[in-house]
């Protein structure tokens, strides 16, 4: 890559941030490229960042024009480039399915959850793209650590993936989360925009859940609606 040029492959990507960019280096080094910083971290905060960056062999060069240039903030002080990484999802895994979810910092903040409560293998269809510089600095890196897989539409991921249930979560849903009897085994956990919400396929193809909550507000945010649900499902009473 060209000193001071973005990225123009659709397989590269960047993320913003000290400690989005330190994650990156230890969940994924072989996909840092490089990383410029503009000389305002402290020294600790450099320190660890160089000593990352050396281990995993990645150049870390000063330049505080590009920093400026890229960053949306005034207290991002680092940039890392990166390739996306080849990964798949895990059969003997339960996943997290995001259906269209359209806001990168909802997408960013259920990949941190998910993370969190110990789901390891997100399928996005639709929507934000979790590996945008947006979507990684909301979920504070955490998309490195996990199995994050993109599909052109649902048919596809339910191909790749047959016959394991779907819970779908629904501010209509059929049956409420706190009395679920959850399935045996892997299983789907789906979660779509706010609005319009999720389609009428994939609510047949589902088991329809909702959140019960007061006639306060319509509906939750996606992203609180998940956290709620994964740390159900995280600690379910069979959960072992």
């Amino acid at each position: 890559m060209r000193r001071g040029s973005p990225p123009k492959d659709h397989a590269l990507t960047w993320v913003a941030g000290h400690f989005a960019t330190v994650e990156a280096l230890r969940r994924r080094p072989d996909s840092v490229i490089e990383i410029r910083h503009d000389g305002g971290l402290t020294e600790a905060r450099f320190e660890v960042l160089a000593r990352w960056a050396k281990e995993a062999g990645v150049p870390l060069v000063e330049d505080a024009g590009r920093v400026r240039q890229v960053r949306s903030k005034a207290n991002v002080h680092v940039v890392a480039w990166l390739r996306r990484p080849e990964v798949a999802l895990q059969e003997d895994a339960t996943h997290v399915l995001l259906a269209g979810v359209a806001d990168p910092g909802n997408v960013g903040a259920i990949v941190r959850s998910c993370a969190a409560f110990g789901v390891t293998d997100v399928a996005v269809v639709g929507g934000h793209d979790p590996w945008s510089p947006h979507a990684l600095r909301a979920s504070l890196g955490a998309t490195f650590g996990l199995r994050v897989v993109t599909y052109s539409a649902w048919e596809l991921y339910d191909a790749s993936f047959p016959h394991r249930p779907w819970l779908a979560f629904d501010a209509s849903g059929r049956h409420a989360v706190h009395d679920l009897t959850w399935p045996e085994g892997p299983c789907t956990l789906v979660f779509g925009s706010e609005w319009p919400g999720l389609n009428a396929e994939l609510k047949a193809r589902s088991t329809t859940v909702r959140i019960e909550q007061t006639a306060a507000v319509e509906s939750l945010n996606v992203a609180v609606a998940a956290g709620i649900v994964l740390h159900a499902y995280a600690t379910r009473k069979d959960h072992r």
